[in-house]
C-alpha cells in the first residue's frame, strides 16, 4: 500500500493506492493551473498498476474543461483494458460540470 499527499494552487490531494485500486481524495478547485500534481499522481498510479481509480470529490468545489479532459483521456486510457474510474460523492458543482459534458454517462458516479 502506497499513500501520498499534495497540496498546489489551492487544490489539496490524498493518495492511496492498495493492489490495482488508486484512492484520490480531491479538496479545493480542479482547474488548469493546479492540475499537475493530479495529473502526475494519476499517472504515478497507473504507472504502478492501477486500474481502478476511485475519486471522492466530496470536497471538490470546481471543476474546469482541464480537469475535465483529464477525467475523459484517463477513461480512454483505463476502459479497453477493463479499467474504471469512480467519482465518489461528488459536490453539486462538480456533478453539474459532469452531467452537463455527458461525463456522467461516462464515468461510475456514487
Amino acid at each position: 500500500m502506497t499513500d501520498q499527499d499534495c497540496e498546489a494552487h489551492g487544490l489539496q490531494l490524498t493518495f492511496q493506492l492498495d493492489g490495482d485500486v488508486a484512492s484520490v481524495g480531491i479538496s479545493g478547485d480542479v482547474e488548469a493551473d493546479g492540475l499537475d500534481g493530479l495529473r502526475r499522481m494519476l499517472q504515478g498510479a497507473l504507472s504502478l498498476g492501477a486500474r481502478r481509480i476511485l475519486l471522492d470529490c466530496s470536497q471538490a468545489t470546481y471543476l474546469d474543461s482541464a480537469g475535465v479532459r483529464l477525467l475523459l483521456d484517463l477513461h480512454r486510457i483505463l476502459s479497453p483494458d477493463g479499467g474504471s474510474i469512480r467519482v465518489l460523492d461528488p459536490s453539486t458543482a462538480v456533478r453539474s460540470v459532469l452531467t452537463i459534458t455527458g461525463l456522467d454517462a461516462l464515468l461510475q458516479l456514487g
